[in-house]
């Protein structure tokens, strides 16, 4: 039995996806392919949709997921790093954080895929010119980013647990959720 969690947390790395776009043109960088992002959240679509499962090719698209993750302490392109680095290594986690959940089998590790959505907006909305700590959690959390990042949870988590049944039609629908015209969760793509 598929969890909510999983058709969830597919949906909120839709939201991160092309902030990893946003980073390799930012940079360039020649290593990493938001391709192999893309397969790996279709196959987690794929497999929601079909129940279809085949554990070697989810452990392959993980590990080619981990290995574009940008890494910050080693990486020459790092110079001058930059808020796209870690949105772009959130954009990672998430997806392979729910293939490994797939691989695992453990619908309740999904709750970490939903901090990554959540720590980008922070990230990406953090305002360090306001010292006051409850003054700068005020400011993240009336952006227009996390207030629309909180609605667009709020909304997808109360349809899942409306619908008595998923269906491959209910399941387009549900991916429509976001349509934010190819852009992220930060307003971010690749233009």
């Amino acid at each position: 039995m598929k969890s909510i969690n999983w058709y969830f947390s597919a949906l909120c790395c839709e939201r991160l996806l092309p902030n990893y776009l946003a980073f390799q043109q930012a940079f360039t960088w020649g290593r990493g392919d938001v391709q192999i992002l893309r397969q790996g959240l279709d196959y987690v679509w794929q497999y929601l949709e079909t129940g279809e499962f085949d554990a070697e090719k989810i452990t392959q698209l993980h590990d080619q997921c981990v290995e574009i993750i940008p890494n910050s302490e080693t990486s020459d392109i790092y110079k001058n790093p930059d808020i796209y680095i870690t949105i772009a290594q959130n954009a990672c986690f998430g997806i392979c954080g729910i293939l490994d959940v797939l691989i695992r089998f453990d619908p309740e590790r999904n709750g970490n895929i939903l901090s990554h959505t959540v720590d980008t907006v922070i990230l990406y909305t953090d305002n360090s010119d306001i010292k006051d700590e409850q003054k700068s959690n005020n400011y993240i959390f009336h952006h227009p980013l996390m207030q629309r990042e909180l609605k667009i949870e709020d909304e997808s988590l109360t349809l899942l647990e409306k619908t008595p049944e998923i269906t491959p039609d209910f399941l387009v629908k549900f991916k429509k959720l976001w349509d934010n015209d190819g852009k992220s969760n930060l307003d971010l793509s690749a233009d």
